[in-house]
């Protein structure tokens, strides 16, 4: 059976926006310069448009690895409060509060 190894990473450094700075971004091609002599044919990062963007870069120097999304890869929170106070904004960043369940019509039977 073949070996496969997993590499995990974590995105470079956002503002408070979820936005790659500078630096997140001089961080992300440091990683892909050191996993370019790896044997990597895929990158998958999660929907977060900050893990997408490191995820791009690290991709960009790994010749032949496929960059693509996956979904259960994505943060996950129990609770979204529907009114989040500013300060605690960032928390939440990426998160969006669940949806209430659409209740049916009664249907009237003939």
């Amino acid at each position: 059976m073949a070996t496969r190894h997993v590499y995990l990473v974590r995105h470079g450094a956002a503002d408070p926006f979820g936005t790659l700075t500078d630096v997140g971004e001089r961080q992300s091609e440091l990683v892909g310069k050191r996993l370019a002599g790896l044997p990597i044919d895929s990158v998958r990062h999660s929907p977060l448009p900050r893990a997408a963007h490191s995820a791009r870069i690290v991709g960009a120097a790994l010749p032949g690895a496929v960059v693509r999304e996956a979904p259960e890869l994505g943060d996950h929170i129990p609770h979204v409060p529907v009114d989040v106070p500013p300060s605690w904004a960032a928390l939440f960043d990426g998160y969006v509060a669940p949806r209430k369940p659409r209740t049916r019509a009664a249907v009237p039977t003939p």
